[in-house]
């Protein structure tokens, strides 16, 4: 079965409930992400680009990335409003995602729960990166808050380089990626939508 989905927007965020929660990574499938295909441009000028995109994915599960010339590397249809296709399987279904110019893209493969669940959380980039999830379990369990540095995520997993902190998580049925980048704070209360204003 082949899905259509058009990715509009990322992910939002706003501030803590009440009974937050968090469970152990073994009680929620975090599956492998695989990109099948993946083209830049326009129906009839197109370049493939599935090679880069495989290898923008981080730990086998996470993709996230923005759609442009400046990441095809190439410009195949100049003037014309250009948006890139990707073809992936998960959880044994394949799908299909487009994603306009200039919009962020995210992929990941979590089965989603209802009540808020941290099922998997990295420190690092698509090179090398380092298991994290009790961390931000207990983090989360606490409601508290965090500065993503070498020091508090156990180590510099790639020495040198840029990192992220990745967060797979799920909440009233959905599956979500929060990432977060190096030197920057991540909130408990990032994870939770915010309760609907008083009338």
């Amino acid at each position: 079965m082949k899905r259509n989905i058009l990715a509009i927007g990322g992910v939002v965020l706003g501030l803590l409930s009440a009974g937050l929660t968090a469970v152990k990574a073994d009680d929620v499938a975090v599956k492998p992400l695989e990109i099948v295909s993946a083209r830049w441009g326009v129906p009839g000028s197109d370049m493939d680009i599935t090679e880069k995109v495989k290898g923008d994915v981080v730990q086998d599960c996470i993709l996230e990335i923005v759609a442009g010339n400046g990441y095809a590397g190439k410009d195949p249809a100049r003037g014309k409003s250009k948006s890139l296709t990707v073809v992936y399987r998960v959880f044994g279904e394949e799908k299909n995602l487009v994603v306009a110019d200039h919009k962020p893209l995210q992929l990941f493969a979590v089965k989603p729960t209802q009540e808020l669940t941290v099922s998997k959380a990295f420190y690092g980039n698509k090179e090398k990166c380092r298991d994290v999830t009790a961390k931000i379990q207990q983090v989360v369990a606490a409601g508290g808050k965090l500065n993503i540095n070498n020091g508090t995520m156990g180590g510099d997993p790639a020495y040198g380089q840029g990192k992220k902190l990745y967060i797979l998580y799920s909440l009233n049925n959905e599956a979500k990626l929060l990432s977060v980048p190096e030197r920057m704070d991540f909130n408990a209360a990032d994870l939770t939508p915010a309760p609907e204003e008083e009338k």
